[in-house]
């Protein structure tokens, strides 16, 4: 089994370091190079679509996994990210199709 040693699952962590990662992920991905590896990321991790087989299942989990490790994709922020999805426009309707 592939061992993460950034987030070692069997290392227990103060709250204070898992606060630092969080930080440190938001960091990373916060600038504009870390915006659009984190939407390459997503999009091919089937995270903006539905997922067909068992392994693309496994790739949204592990995106959601990455965005959880951020403190974003979490229960507690359920509320924020349905108002965030919702404040997004929709995109034009082309009635001449």
């Amino acid at each position: 089994m592939w061992h993460n040693p950034w987030f070692p699952e069997d290392v227990p962590i103060s709250g204070r370091e898992a606060a630092l990662r969080k930080e440190e992920l938001r960091e990373v991905y916060n600038s504009r190079y870390g915006q659009r590896v984190l939407t390459h990321l997503l999009s091919t991790s089937f995270f903006f679509t539905s997922a067909a087989n068992p392994e693309e299942t496994a790739l949204s989990n592990n995106a959601k996994m990455i965005l959880g490790h951020m403190g974003i994709w979490v229960p507690e922020n359920r509320e924020q990210i349905v108002n965030a999805l919702l404040s997004i426009p929709s995109p034009p309707i082309d009635i001449d199709d």
